[in-house]
Order: C-alpha cells, then structure tokens, then sequence
C-alpha cells in the first residue's frame, strides 16, 4: 500500500498491516496505525495518545514513544503481566512479547497483555465465585463487587493461593508536592497530604472543627472548611498517633512537676498538659516536615527540566 491505494495484486487485508507489522485503521476514516497502547498518525509524524506512563516520566513529552528513541528501543504491544517464581501475578510497565526473555528473570514466566482469571468457590447448597480481569493498562477489575470496579492501585486480591498485584500508577513521591492531585487507571482521584497519597472518597465534610487543635474537639466557629471525607480520616489518624506520643506524655508530667511543686499523678491536669504538648508538637512538625518534602521536589523537578 502507499498512498493508501492497494496493490491490485496483493491481498488486501494483508496490505493494511503496514510499518513494524501494525494495522491501519482506516474505520474512523484518519487513516492512524494502531500501535496497541497508542495510535499513530503517519501523515503528520505525530503520535495521536498520551502515553499510559507519562506521569512517571516528566523529562518527555506526554505523546512520546519509547523515551524519543525508536532507533534501540521498542513498544510493540504497551505493557504487559507476569508472574513470579510463586505464580503471583504482576504488572511491568516495560514489558512485552518481544523483550520478555532479556526482561524477566529465572522462575518469572510471561503472561500477555490482559488475562480473565477465575476461581469457583462453594458456600454451603450454593455455588459462587472469584473472577478478576487484569488488563492491558495495569488495573484489575474485580467482578465479585457489586459495581464491577476495578481495586485500587498499588493493592493486591488473591486468588488459588496467589496474589494479583494492581499496577501502582501514581506519580512517585519524590516528584509529588503536598496537595497535588492524581486521576489512577484504577478509576479513583488521590491527594497527596502530609507527604502520602490518599484516595479520596467523593464525600466532602465540613473541617472547621479541624483547625484547632488536632483533636478534632475544638471548633473554628462560622469558618467552613471543605474537605472529602478520607482527608480528614487520615488527618484524625495522625493526630491520634501525635496523641500516644510518649514525648509528650513526659513533657506533661515534667511541666506538671513544674506547676505543681512536686511530681504530679497521672490525673486531669497532666493528661491536659499532655495533649496540648503533643497537639502542639505533631502539628508543626508535619508542618515543617510537609515544607521540608515540598523544597526537595522542587530540586527535584527542576533538576529533570535542565536535562
């Protein structure tokens, strides 16, 4: 074919399987080879998709194709599954038909692209089931729920013994910044606070309680915060770490003794003076450590820029 006019004397099926042996897709009439994890335009020399990894390689540009180096590299299929020496099911980003001998290692055996597990399970008189899809992009989708979702990434199901390990697509942390944002093949948004991804719910709640103190029982009057419902989870967490913090309890019991004159028992002023150190203390120091993540990703990011 060339021109898009086919040979008379060829096959005309067979024609449309055209540079590194993959198909034009004339059915939108864009005339795009279809390259699995992406589609390519030969009439403008451009690659028509984002990458499926392009949040993890912020040196290229989104649309790019084997990191711009097509000479020594190849991307024949996208990305590919695998299991290891223990027959637990994982994700590897580089991974294809073609390089999976150089690729994986001794006991690792190649998988493909997308594969349908299932497992048939007896529950007393009835029949039931286990059945995951591990697709093409990495997420896994869990036909046993209700509404078919896929589990979160990074997250593992077992099935016969073995595990099924989601591709973990969110940005690495080091090039993350505190309140960044991140939409995961795994259908879920994530926030990145006090220096972790946290999967957020679609619930908003009002924080005003929140921003006093760290105990979640001092109100900020008329001041509405808005925030989904996992954030202050993992707010409320953190803070009741800050409250068992043994630091605290002796520096209650020192400014007690201070007080007091003498070496106090435990009673209701030191476990005050307690809690107050510790919401004091664990408040500014995620502040700080937050501040301290932020400033090395900035580094970070610029650093990758002059490259």
């Amino acid at each position: 074919m060339y021109n898009n006019v086919t040979n008379s004397l060829g096959n005309s099926v067979a024609q449309k399987f055209e540079a590194n042996g993959k198909e034009l897709n004339e059915e939108p009439g864009i005339q795009w080879h279809d390259f699995g994890a992406r589609n390519y335009d030969a009439a403008l020399g451009r690659w028509m998709n984002l990458d499926p990894l392009a949040e993890k390689y912020y040196e290229y540009t989104p649309y790019n194709y084997v990191g711009s180096n097509p000479i020594i590299r190849t991307d024949p299929t996208g990305m590919d599954w695998y299991t290891d020496k223990d027959g637990n099911y994982h994700f590897n980003p580089e991974l294809n038909e073609e390089n999976s001998k150089e690729i994986l290692k001794k006991g690792q055996k190649y998988v493909g692209q997308e594969k349908f597990l299932f497992r048939s399970t007896y529950k007393g008189q009835g029949v039931g089931g286990q059945s995951y899809m591990l697709n093409s992009d990495g997420s896994v989708t869990d036909y046993n729920k209700d509404d078919n979702g896929a589990i979160d990434s990074g997250s593992s199901v077992e099935i016969w013994g073995k595990t099924i390990t989601a591709y973990d697509d969110k940005p690495s942390e080091n090039l993350t910044k505190n309140g960044d944002t991140f939409k995961s093949i795994d259908g879920n948004t994530y926030k990145f606070q006090n220096n972790e991804w946290v999967k957020l719910s679609g619930n908003l709640m009002d924080a005003s309680f929140l921003r006093v103190g760290s105990t979640g029982l001092v109100s900020a009057g008329n001041n509405t915060i808005i925030m989904d419902q996992a954030q202050i989870t993992q707010m409320m967490k953190s803070n009741l770490s800050n409250l068992t913090d043994i630091q605290g309890f002796t520096s209650g019991m020192v400014i007690g003794t201070v007080v007091s004159k003498k070496p106090p028992l435990p009673n209701g002023i030191a476990v005050s003076l307690t809690i107050l150190y510790n919401q004091c203390k664990g408040l500014f120091d995620q502040l700080e450590q937050n501040k301290t993540h932020d400033v090395k990703v900035d580094k970070a990011r610029k650093q990758i820029k002059k490259k």
